[in-house]
């Protein structure tokens, strides 16, 4: 076995060889096994503002984090028990994108959700929050 790397069973039985440096960024395994000190992510702010400014994402991490809706909400789910912080800030960032200037409605159908309001309901939250429009 290569020292740079841990060998981890899949579902499917299979060993495979996953290196250090993909490891130590699961503070889950950090703990397990020893801290190297891998880097997290930074996510900065404008100054005047307190916006956040969106992490700029490699190919690499575009075509990985590229997957179905829910498959990426499992991917997510999985960073965040894992403490991946760095996953889990990517992949929120990404969920992000795919819900920015949608309606409720077409957020709705993004996830596979029912609406369960009443047309009534409804219009008393849009006359509600008529400054939304």
């Amino acid at each position: 076995m290569d020292q740079s790397c841990v060998s981890c069973k899949t579902l499917e039985e299979e060993i495979i060889q996953v290196p250090w440096d993909v490891m130590r960024q699961s503070k889950t395994f950090d703990e397990m096994y020893c801290n190297l000190g891998a880097k997290d992510l930074i996510v900065e702010e404008y100054y005047a503002t307190k916006d956040r400014i969106w992490f700029e994402l490699t190919n690499y991490q575009k075509n990985f984090l590229g997957v179905p809706v829910d498959e990426l909400v499992q991917l997510i789910s999985a960073a965040n028990y894992l403490d991946v912080k760095s996953l889990t800030q990517l992949g929120c960032q990404c969920l992000a994108q795919l819900m920015k200037e949608k309606t409720s409605e077409e957020v709705r159908d993004l996830f596979g959700i029912s609406n369960d309001l009443t047309e009534e309901e409804v219009q008393e939250i849009k006359k509600q929050n008529v400054w939304c429009d």
